[in-house]
């Protein structure tokens, strides 16, 4: 859309945004943000329409106690169940493809993904349970008294892990590499393991080897949370979970 700003002819893109309980039209200044942001919009009319059969599906999740707790530090229950209920939306009723533009391709993709939606919440339950699991064995282990010359290993773990798994991390990690987070958290467990059994020089050694690629990254980062900010390009994107497999293949090669 063309529009007139102090004297000067703007290019401006409609995006449809998700305002929690319904949706709004805005205008953003870049097209990969207007599209970013409407999927989410999207998603969230899937979510009003098929409010009753998620909550259904959400409560069939036996354990949500126990994920609750381990998901304390990062949100309370409640945030828990809605980051659940976004990931069952978004792989029911866009993991197809592109969202759908008009009322016709809509209604298509809403009679055809209601009956993914038991399914896709019931994945979605596995998934961020091995996750806040493997989280957790992380971060007992991080609670434990450690020697003061592990400060500068512990304090890279710590920067990993508020990197892999901060507050929303269900929703804002793409589905491709939120599969491999549990991989990732071991990988940190068994870092942590050869620490302790004199691994000190090898992993300052591999650690010095990271150090730059992981700079080059958190230098640009930019909070996933920020909807009018363009989004990150895919070589970007690319080099960010390349990072978490070259930290792999450095502190836990058994891993794979």
């Amino acid at each position: 859309v063309e529009i007139e700003r102090g004297g000067l002819k703007l290019m401006v893109y409609p995006a449809l945004i998700d305002e929690g309980s319904s949706v709004a039209l805005r205008m953003l200044d870049s097209a990969g943000a207007a599209a970013a942001a409407t999927r989410m919009g999207i998603r969230r009319l899937f979510m009003i329409q098929a409010k009753d059969e998620l909550t259904y599906h959400l409560r069939l999740i036996t354990d949500m106690p126990r994920l609750a707790l381990h998901y304390a530090e990062l949100g309370t229950a409640e945030q828990l169940k809605q980051e659940l209920v976004e990931l069952a939306a978004e792989r029911a009723f866009l993991a197809d493809g592109d969202p759908p533009r008009d009322k016709a391709a809509f209604d298509a993709r809403l009679s055809a993904g209601w009956k993914r939606i038991g399914p896709a919440m019931k994945e979605a339950g596995e998934i961020v349970r091995d996750i806040l699991a493997a989280r957790h064995a992380v971060a007992v282990r991080l609670a434990d008294k450690l020697p003061a010359a592990f400060a500068p290993a512990i304090a890279d773990i710590r920067e990993q892990l508020a990197h892999l798994v901060p507050r929303g991390f269900i929703g804002s990690t793409p589905y491709e590499h939120l599969r491999h987070l549990t991989r990732y958290l071991t990988a940190i467990r068994l870092r942590l393991d050869k620490l302790q059994n004199a691994g000190l020089q090898r992993d300052a050694r591999w650690m010095n080897e990271l150090t730059s690629f992981w700079r080059r990254y958190t230098e640009r980062a930019t909070p996933a949370s920020n909807i009018d900010s363009k989004p990150a390009p895919p070589e970007f994107r690319t080099y960010r979970w390349m990072l978490e497999e070259f930290r792999l293949s450095l502190f836990a090669q058994n891993v794979g």
